[in-house]
């Protein structure tokens, strides 16, 4: 660009839907708006209907009507929800920070150092990837239920920890 030249901005002609490109644009709109209704109405319904009175849950469910937080209130006291909230939070982290942790070990395993049979190791470890979680479950519950952890922290996250 010499001296002399200034640079200059052009307005972007606006894009009508009249045009191909725009036809093009209208049908994706309509197909996220299509996506978002099919991924949206089941949170919308479960909604409406935790809303409900425990009696009008099933009368009209698409249309609200009178609120009530009783249901809720219920589950929080008389169904232990807080209780099961806790459990599955100290799992969730237990297990995480313990997966984190041996994932790095192992990654840092893999990637530096070098010994005999890493390459079949490995492989050994992605083909346990394959195994779905249900193929193991009943083994699992065995197992668990050999060592007397059913219904403890420990039934729950061990069978995760690696």
């Amino acid at each position: 660009m010499e001296a002399d030249e200034s640079p200059s901005l052009t307005a972007k002609r606006p894009q009508s839907f009249d045009t191909p490109r725009g036809l093009r644009r209208a049908g994706r709109y309509f197909l996220l708006a299509s996506v978002s209704f099919i991924v949206l109405f089941p949170v919308y319904t479960t909604v409406i209907a935790s809303l409900k009175p425990g009696d009008k849950v099933l009368h009209n469910p698409l249309i609200p009507g009178s609120f009530t937080l009783e249901v809720l209130v219920d589950a929080w006291t008389d169904g232990r929800l807080g209780r099961y909230l806790f459990n599955s939070l100290v799992v969730a982290v237990v297990v995480t920070l313990f997966q984190v942790f041996t994932s790095v070990l192992a990654a840092y395993a893999f990637a530096i150092l070098d010994f005999p049979g890493k390459n079949v190791l490995f492989m050994l470890f992605v083909a346990t990837l394959l195994v779905p979680l249900e193929a193991t479950l009943v083994v699992n519950y065995d197992t668990v239920d050999s060592l007397g952890w059913v219904n403890t922290y420990a039934g729950l996250a061990v069978p995760f920890l690696a």
